[in-house]
């Protein structure tokens, strides 16, 4: 019985180690996918810079391309000086067959060959004599949103294409959409187009009134419900929108703001590194959640470690008291059949 009562703790035992093993095999196993993790953040990163500056690089060769059109455009080709009068002997002796008399340049000790390179000049005089063609580009429309954004792409525009300034409202009217255009209709009707300052005056009140007090609300009262990346685009956009309408609010205030809607143990940690400005606090409020779901995550495979040594250590005491039962069972039945072959004797 002994034996077999030390086979079964043995049994036991090495299933345990067994067990402890597993457990820190997969411990392993989640350091290795940490690091991968890490690898493929930085990974995606990298990427992210890469196409952002693909981004940047195709907006200064559009910008160039677009600058390259205009200087085009403003410069005419010119001779190098100017051809003599016909001279009277040649015109008259010969009958006009369609040819015209070669006349050298001039030459002289005041003649002067113009530098070279210089065939293509700017000549303000002329500059109404040759054709304007506008850039392949559209004038920015205008839904009802951001009034303020608006104007400013329509001011962009207009000093691009060159656009005169008695065409501006007009061609901003051509390109409103949505309940901005049908606003459009009924201001048309009662007013007329007007002048371009009188005219986004109108539309700014219109559509952008109330702008700037909803956007400080939204962000006095803004608060982080789900990730540090949401909540940060939230209050980066509310930021932004405030700063257009005025620009008198410092960094303080923005960071004192953003660090306050933060959740209670990320805006700690924030606050005690005393951010310069939103910038660095939404750096310091990605990494503290970062290091905080890293932490969780390490207690609860430690709880369920713990968990399950409880439940092990629980069924190893109620497997031996099993065994010690069914043991004493079968010692008292093995008894009380000895006591019945002795009564039997007798």
């Amino acid at each position: 019985m002994d034996d077999r009562f030390q086979q079964e703790d043995e049994r036991w035992t090495q299933v345990h180690e067994n067990f402890d093993l597993l457990f820190a095999r997969v411990e392993s196993i989640g350091v290795n996918q940490d690091h991968l993790e890490s690898q493929m953040n930085l990974g995606n990163r990298v990427m992210e810079q890469i196409l952002k500056d693909q981004q940047i690089l195709a907006k200064q060769i559009e910008l160039t391309g677009e600058a390259v059109a205009r200087i085009t455009l403003n410069q005419l080709p010119i001779p190098d000086h100017e051809e003599p009068p016909p001279s009277p002997t040649l015109s008259q002796g010969l009958p006009d067959r369609g040819f015209r008399s070669f006349h050298p340049p001039p030459t002289g000790p005041h003649q002067r060959a113009p530098p070279f390179g210089n065939r293509m000049r700017r000549e303000p005089a002329q500059f109404s004599g040759h054709r304007h063609v506008t850039p392949k580009m559209s004038c920015p429309t205008f839904d009802g949103t951001n009034p303020r954004i608006w104007k400013s792409k329509c001011l962009d525009y207009f000093e691009l294409c060159n656009i005169d300034e008695a065409f501006w409202t007009t061609a901003a009217a051509l390109n409103m959409d949505g309940n901005a255009a049908k606003w459009l209709q009924v201001y048309k009707q009662k007013n007329g187009l007007g002048d371009w300052p009188t005219f986004i005056v109108v539309v700014g009140k219109k559509f952008g009134a109330n702008d700037y007090r909803d956007a400080m609300s939204e962000l006095l009262e803004l608060k982080q419900t789900d990730s540090v990346e949401d909540y940060a685009a939230a209050f980066e956009n509310l930021q932004f929108e405030i700063t257009m309408h005025n620009s008198g609010f410092d960094d303080t205030f923005f960071v004192s703001q953003f660090v306050k809607g933060l959740m209670l143990d990320i805006s700690a940690r924030v606050r005690a590194q005393v951010p310069k400005d939103v910038d660095q606090a939404i750096l310091l409020a990605k990494c503290s959640a970062t290091s905080i779901g890293k932490r969780e995550a390490e207690m609860v495979k430690i709880d369920c470690i713990f968990q399950f040594h409880l439940w092990w250590s629980e069924r190893r005491r109620e497997t031996r008291i099993s065994t010690v039962f069914h043991a004493e069972r079968k010692a008292n039945f093995e008894l009380s059949q000895g006591k019945q072959s002795v009564l039997l004797l007798w």
